[in-house]
């Protein structure tokens, strides 16, 4: 999840504004269910995480029907990477 600060959104004037990456949530995927199995907002750990800024937004629906815009990555290899880092953060 990223943080944003004032300026930083997508109508940002002349490039002001930061972003970081405040919170990781890790989801594994099957059939079309979806089940949270990790999640650090610690800065110190989420620093850990080679995240790109220009992680891909995402539409998903919750499971209340409540449509949420997320960050994502689809990079497999890079989600192979990401979970040994979460194995050893646990």
């Amino acid at each position: 999840m990223i943080e944003e600060s004032p300026g930083s959104a997508g109508g940002r004037g002349g490039g002001s504004g930061s972003r970081r990456v405040g919170r990781v949530i890790g989801f594994s995927c099957n059939n079309g269910t979806c089940t949270k199995y990790f999640e650090v907002t610690e800065r110190e750990k989420v620093e850990q995480f080679d995240i790109p800024y220009s992680a891909i937004a995402m539409d998903i629906k919750l499971s209340t029907g409540k449509p949420f815009v997320v960050q994502g990555i689809v990079d497999p290899e890079l989600v192979k990477s990401y979970r040994s880092l979460v194995n050893n953060l646990k």
